[in-house]
């Protein structure tokens, strides 16, 4: 893993219908004597709250409030949390095809958690053998992946 440093003053990613702000790192897998391998990662850039300091509240001190009581989700009612192979499809609903790297991005943007690529090919095959996705391009890593239709 390696970090990239941003200025504190970059644009937000957006999107909008005259104009928008994306960002990508381009890598190069050079190969001696063989055909280079060019991939474009993209990733997002959001805000980032200004820090306030701390003050200590001027007011007499009162008791501690009561905690709101945590509806619990009955046996029968499964919580609203996506699958990991259901982010997967969603993401390749546009019918192209996307590779590994791509396709951790997309998992990695609406989960917020960091997918190991040997997951996702892990996945992806499984999801391929239950024939809801196909295989697009070959090789272990450079495989694309698209909706079976």
């Amino acid at each position: 893993m390696f970090r990239v440093p941003l200025s504190d003053n970059a644009p937000c990613t957006y999107a909008g219908v005259n104009s928008s702000i994306e960002y990508s790192i381009d890598v190069t897998l050079d190969i001696p004597h063989g055909s280079d391998y060019h991939f474009a990662i993209p990733f997002s850039v959001g805000l980032r709250s200004q820090q306030q300091p701390l003050t200590a509240p001027q007011v007499a001190a009162s008791p501690p409030p009561q905690p709101l009581p945590v509806p619990q989700a009955s046996a029968d009612q499964a919580p609203d949390v996506k699958s990991p192979e259901s982010i997967i499809l969603e993401g390749l609903s546009d019918g192209s095809p996307h590779d590994l790297v791509s396709i951790s991005s997309i998992l990695q943007e609406k989960t917020g958690k960091y997918q190991d690529i040997n997951q996702v090919h892990e996945m992806c095959e499984k999801l391929v053998a239950d024939g809801k996705l196909e295989r697009t391009g070959e090789g272990e890593f450079l495989a694309q992946y698209s909706m079976k239709w």
